[in-house]
């Protein structure tokens, strides 16, 4: 007799919304699995949302709704991620207390010495001193995470109005470290999650992320081709506009990819680190070329994160592949545990 009781099977869905696009993964977690066993990506109508925010609830929400149809999500249980432009990441050291006396005290710092640029927030924290060094240690090490409480709340309300139970709100950088989990990375990396307007950057030393920056660039405008059987001038002039548009695009990200490394060595004062690695995730469908382009100017390994600790159900294999690194964050928001 197999007592199947005991394997218990949950499906949860990660979400990513951008400016522009949302993107749902559902995964199926066993005690010994964790499925990939459906996903869609959606471009989001222009004016639903802009720079982080909802601009029109109603709409919104009627999109999500139609969306989460069309995809045949089964699953209510919800992580998801946002923009972190409207996010701040602050570091903090406070004396060594246990976790809910470090809540107030975390609290009281906030109120008190912070000067957030709005009134209501919301806010959590994690502990970013080894655990090791935490049982002798007079102080610890925080990294604080505060966002306006309108901007989460809008997104709680609409999800919730749509049928889903939203479990958690994660940052990006941490959804793609979980999808790292299975290879040894170097104790300084970069993650850059490339979207069609704009790069989210984190920066994650000793495990812990550290930094959050995002910057604008079209790279939709970026294009790989060739000139083989171009017949005319005028054809031939025309693909050297496309590759001089698409050559300043790379140029300008890889100045601001060396700007971002330079701040938090440098201005930050983490002069003793070395970002030995840069992760690419996001949209762009010439990720190749970004990865030649990036490991060519900076001279560390460029690596697209895969997906180590999730299988692909067989019958998405074939539609999936083209698609796989837009869709590393909502995967690895569905692969959250609760209490993680």
């Amino acid at each position: 007799m197999t007592w199947k009781l005991w394997n218990r099977v949950e499906k949860n869905i990660g979400m990513e919304i951008k400016d522009t696009v949302l993107k749902m993964v559902e995964v199926q977690k066993s005690r010994d699995k964790r499925l990939l066993v459906n996903f869609l990506i959606e471009q989001i109508p222009e004016g639903l949302v802009s720079e982080g925010r909802i601009i029109d609830r109603e709409k919104f929400e009627q999109f999500l709704f139609l969306t989460k149809n069309k995809a045949g999500i089964e699953s209510k249980n919800l992580h998801l991620s946002v923009s972190s432009q409207n996010i701040l990441l602050r570091p903090l050291r406070l004396p060594n207390l246990p976790e809910k006396e470090l809540a107030k005290v975390v609290h009281l710092e906030i109120e008190n010495t912070l000067q957030l640029p709005f009134e209501e927030y919301v806010s959590d924290f994690v502990i970013i001193t080894d655990q090791a060094e935490r049982t002798t240690a007079k102080e610890v090490d925080l990294m604080l995470v505060i966002a306006p409480k309108p901007y989460i709340q809008d997104y709680v309300d609409t999800l919730q109005a749509v049928g889903f139970h939203l479990r958690s709100i994660n940052l990006a950088p941490l959804a793609v470290q979980r999808m790292m989990a299975d290879r040894n990375t170097p104790q300084t990396f970069m993650i850059a999650n490339i979207g069609e307007k704009n790069t989210e950057v984190g920066i994650v030393h000793q495990q812990a992320l550290r930094l959050m920056h995002i910057f604008s660039q079209e790279f939709s405008k970026v294009q790989e081709g060739s000139f083989a059987g171009l017949q005319d001038a005028q054809r031939w002039v025309e693909y050297q506009e496309r590759q001089g548009r698409s050559n300043s695009i790379l140029e300008d990200f890889g100045r601001e990819i060396e700007r971002i490394m330079n701040f938090y060595l440098y201005t930050l004062n983490n002069r003793n680190q070395t970002i030995s690695e840069v992760n690419l995730v996001g949209d762009p469908e010439n990720m190749q070329q970004l990865v030649e382009f990036l490991s060519g100017r900076l001279d560390i390994p460029v690596r697209v994160v895969g997906y180590g600790p999730v299988e692909v159900a067989p019958h998405l294999e074939a539609t999936f592949q083209s698609a796989a690194p837009a869709l590393i964050v909502p995967t690895g928001l569905a692969i959250k545990d609760v209490k993680a």
